[in-house]
């Protein structure tokens, strides 16, 4: 009697895995792949310089570092402003 629960033994006699396992673990590093060659696209399209102004002055940055910044800072005050609000 087998106890590998319905797999069968490879030639090692360790259980072989289930082809949907292995399906799975394909899939999601064609995923990491493809979002990874996404995000270098993203990143090199919006490389260009801009210049953002503030109250008490001006600096020149990359396009994506002025994204990056709004998404984080957007990021804090979605968790942040609902704590906040709680403590009232």
């Amino acid at each position: 009697m087998s106890s590998g629960r319905g797999r069968t033994p490879s030639a090692g006699g360790a259980p072989a895995r289930s082809r949907t396992a292995e399906g799975k673990r394909l899939a999601v590093l064609i995923l990491i792949v493809l979002v990874a060659i996404w995000l270098v696209a993203f990143i090199v399209s919006n490389s260009e310089s801009v210049k953002v102004s503030f109250v008490f002055g001006d600096v020149t940055l990359s396009l994506i570092w002025v994204m990056i910044l709004c998404a984080v800072l957007g990021a804090f005050l979605a968790w942040a402003i609902p704590r906040f609000r709680r403590r009232r």
